[in-house]
Formats: structure tokens, sequence, C-alpha cells
């Protein structure tokens, strides 16, 4: 293990870094108790087994029940429609699972593009420090939100503001009121509000809250944002109560000391 013991910027006109060997006693301890890997044991064996037979039966029972012989056929296959592969038919009927299939050539082209820009913008941008410093500049974070906001608006298209917002008024109920019970309580009752909201609503209209607004529901871009939300939400319910918990770690720390 290295501690570093002394560091400064490029601007200070000193750049070297000086390393100081710390050993410890406990760090030892805690190797020399690690356990002997387990892969070569019986229990990893049976889960071994359970794999090999398991995941190729799924592959099998998706493909005898999808075919015409089967006497369930007639019953689904109006859901059905034309695949590419080998002349087979897949169920694309769910929305969601097909908001992501039908666009898989704009989603793999975003992915290129994101890789060469990102590449491209650490080259011409982000320096090469040898350690992060606490006055360096956040660069790459810049280029991912800038670069997110636009993806997300070429999907979500003006949807990209409803998600904004909610996500800001999520933000604001944990700063406000931080360690909180209340934090807990309102983060849960506002999350599942909007959950059924955006349901009952379908994402909302902006001409709900002014006709003068309508023309920006003409942009609603590839998928339609409430569908996908569901999974956004567990983020911002996680995020609230990670923050609500840190202060009661953070208590516990204080007390020790």
């Amino acid at each position: 293990m290295y501690a570093l013991t002394n560091l400064k910027s490029k601007n200070e006109g000193d750049s070297d870094i000086s390393y100081t060997l710390v050993s410890s006693e406990s760090s030892r301890s805690k190797t020399e108790k690690l356990k002997p890997s387990r892969w070569n044991t019986v229990e990893f064996y049976v889960y071994y087994i359970v794999h090999v037979v398991t995941i190729p039966y799924m592959f099998w029972v998706a493909y005898t029940i999808s075919r015409e012989s089967h006497p369930n056929y007639p019953q689904y296959e109006h859901y059905l429609s034309d695949g590419w592969l080998f002349g087979r038919k897949f169920d694309n009927s769910d929305f969601q699972f097909a908001s992501v299939r039908n666009n898989y050539i704009p989603l793999f082209l975003a992915l290129v593009i994101h890789v060469v820009l990102s590449r491209l913008y650490r080259f011409l941008f982000v320096p090469s420090q040898p350690a992060k410093l606490p006055s360096q500049h956040l660069h790459q974070v810049y280029f991912n939100l800038v670069f997110s906001l636009l993806f997300f608006y070429g999907l979500c298209g003006n949807g990209l503001l409803k998600i904004l917002i909610i996500l800001t008024m999520n933000y604001l109920i944990a700063k406000v009121f931080k360690g909180s019970i209340l934090n807990c309580v309102i983060t849960w009752v506002f999350n599942l509000a909007i959950l059924f909201l955006n349901d009952r609503y379908k994402g909302y209209e902006f001409a709900m809250v002014d006709e003068r607004l309508s023309f920006l529901d003409n942009n609603r871009g590839l998928l339609r944002w409430q569908v996908t939300f569901n999974i956004s939400m567990l983020r911002m319910i996680s995020y609230n109560m990670d923050y609500y918990w840190s202060f009661g770690k953070l208590a516990g720390d204080d007390s020790k000391e």
C-alpha cells in the first residue's frame, strides 16, 4: 500500500509526486484471513450443472412454443410480427420492448458517436494528470452531461422538460429534508404519485398547462418517456435514500470519535 504524501499541481510549478510505503498490520491480517477459492467446490459444480441444463432448456422452450405446430399457436399468432432470423416470427406487442427493438440502428449509431466524440474530447480538452486534483475541472462530466441531454432529447423530444422538472423536484426533496424521516416519506409518496399520474395522464401534455404550449406536444421523440420512467423512479428513490442514510452514518462516525 502507498500513501500520497506530497502532491502539487502543474500550475504551482512542481509536478513531482512522492509516495511513502505504508505497512499495515490490519491489512496483512485481512489478507491472511481470506478464504480459498470456491470454484472447484461441490457447491459450484452444482451451479455449473444447473446452468448447463437450464439455459439451453430456456431457449428450447421459447423455440418450441413459437412453432406453428404448437397447439396454442393460433391463440397468440396475431401478436407476432415477421422476424429477420430464419424466417421466424417474434412477439413485438410490448411497447417498451418494441421501442428498443425498432430503434436498434439509431441507438447503435448514438453509441458509436458517443465513443468517438468522447475519445476526441479527451484528446483535445482533458489534461493528462497523474491524479485528480481539487482544482481540476470535471471535463468528462461536462461532456457526458451535454451529450446525455442531447441524446434524451432525441429519444423523448420535449418530454425531456417534464423529466427534468420531476428530477429537480425529487432532488429538492432530498436537499431540503436531508436526514429527516420526512425525506423518506415524501420521497416515496412523491415518486409513487408520479408513477400513477404518468400512467393516468399518458405522460401529460403541455396543453394541459396552457393551450399556447400545445405546439410542444408535436415533438414526442422516438420513445414515450413515461413508459420507461419507472426505472428512473427507482434510481431517484435510491438517491434520496442513500442521501438520507448518509446523515445517520456521519452521526455514527462523530459519536465514535
